[in-house]
């Protein structure tokens, strides 16, 4: 499986309950505290969707912080590579908050 198909895959899989979409990614990018921390981890606890939903967008955020550091980034498009490059430089946005 190549990257962009990888990168098409992990957003297929992205699918929280539709209530919890925003507070996913926000407890995935470690920046939700205090009562909203808690419910959406008690949430997670006993959702499968959106415990799996976690897992994989914390998986992503990892695997494309290690590529950014690789030369993999020129085997794509370069309309992929820009979408990326700028999903990256929200990851380590968010990661440096």
């Amino acid at each position: 499986m190549n990257t962009e198909e990888r990168v098409a895959q992990i957003a297929r899989e992205i699918r929280p309950c539709r209530h919890m979409a925003r507070w996913v990614d926000s407890l995935a990018d470690d920046s939700l505290h205090g009562l909203a921390r808690w419910y959406v981890q008690l949430h997670i606890n006993s959702c499968r969707q959106c415990h799996s939903t976690l897992l994989t967008i914390r998986n992503a955020r990892e695997q494309l912080l290690a590529l950014r550091n690789r030369d993999q980034m020129t085997a794509l498009s370069a309309t992929s590579q820009s979408s990326l490059s700028n999903m990256l430089d929200d990851v380590e946005h968010r990661r440096n908050k």
